[in-house]
């Protein structure tokens, strides 16, 4: 099996790599000590899309592209921004269902609401992880609490299928914090940008 990072050829000693699992599990580890972040797989020239299995077939090449924390931030960031103005929309959908008193279609648009709250949050914390950020903006740690404790009250309601409150978490108090995020959004992407640069000018 040919193991190729970023279009080189790397060669693990005395690993025998009976799974595909086993290969990306060694190219993490490789990857944290140089500060990168696996990308994107292909196996066999074929791009291994998420929670897809591969089949019975022998593997042959095992390809594999990074990028940098911050890139891969910069990225989420720009995406992030599109899922809030999303957020509303289906917000006001939600204040339909609540009106029509269809509680299990409510809980059912919540649960997929919810998923992209999640990926909110592992944004700010891979953010805080991987930038300086929290130094420029002081209440960025505050922004982070708070929305901690806004998705334990979702998840509370949720598990009481308590409808109301729920709509009224998601429409006032998640609402504000989101509406904070996209008021600084384009600060967060410049002074992330900056460290990307610096990054690679040191590199």
């Amino acid at each position: 099996m040919d193991i190729l990072i970023d279009n080189k050829k790397i060669k693990f000693e005395k690993k025998d790599f009976k799974t595909l699992g086993l290969v990306i599990e060694e190219v993490n580890k490789l990857l944290e000590k140089e500060g990168k972040m696996l990308y994107n797989i292909y196996v066999n020239g074929q791009l291994l899309v998420e929670n897809n299995m591969v089949g019975g077939e022998k593997i042959n090449v095992v390809e594999i592209l990074t990028k940098s924390p911050k890139s891969i931030i910069l990225e989420a960031i720009s995406d992030m921004e599109i899922y809030i103005e999303k957020y509303f929309e289906t917000i006001d959908l939600l204040d339909l269902e609540m009106e029509w008193e269809n509680d299990l279609r409510m809980i059912s648009v919540s649960f997929e609401v919810v998923a992209g709250l999640d990926w909110i949050y592992n944004i700010l914390m891979s953010i805080k992880e991987n930038t300086a950020l929290d130094l420029l903006y002081e209440d960025f740690d505050s922004i982070i609490e708070d929305y901690e404790e806004c998705m334990n009250n979702i998840s509370q309601a949720m598990e009481s299928k308590d409808t109301h409150v729920l709509q009224e978490i998601l429409e006032y108090e998640m609402s504000d914090l989101l509406m904070e995020l996209k008021e600084n959004i384009e600060g967060y992407y410049e002074n992330i940008l900056k460290e990307e640069m610096r990054d690679r000018k040191f590199a």
